[in-house]
Formats: structure tokens, sequence, C-alpha cells
């Protein structure tokens, strides 16, 4: 089967929902990628900065999570 990345696929008009809903019609698995792309704050210490994965990234993990039930889902993430 040829892996399907999703941001390589053309929007042609599609939600970001409808894009999910069509693209893994055909999919037996799912890798999320979680990366440190956004900086926060720390609540406690305000000089500390954390990375954490974008927002959008962790909705489509749970998307997926809910779709294929979490053994069809894997999540990789970075040390930071």
């Amino acid at each position: 089967m040829t892996p399907i990345i999703l941001n390589e696929q053309a929007n042609e008009g599609r939600t970001i929902i409808e894009k999910f809903e069509e693209e893994s019609q055909e999919v037996s698995a799912v890798i999320v990628l979680l990366s440190g792309d956004d900086i926060c704050i720390d609540k406690e210490n305000q000089r500390k900065r954390l990375k954490r994965a974008r927002q959008n990234v962790v909705f489509e993990l749970g998307y997926f999570i809910g779709k294929f039930g979490r053994k069809k889902v894997i999540a990789l993430r970075t040390d930071d």
C-alpha cells in the first residue's frame, strides 16, 4: 500500500475535516508526528519556554484514534 502524506494532497476546496474523511477512506493505519513546533511559557516560571505539538496536530491525533482505534494509530514525538 502506498503511504498518503496528508499535507502533500491537494485541498481541492475541501475543509480539513473533509480532507481527513476522504483521504482516510482507504488507509489501514495512521502515523501522526508530534514535534515541538509551538513554544509556550511555563505558568509557574515565566522565563521557562516549553515546546509542544501544534494544537491542530493533537486534534488530528484524536480524530484518527476515534476513527481507527488506538491500535491503528501511531504517535511519534520528538524529545523536545
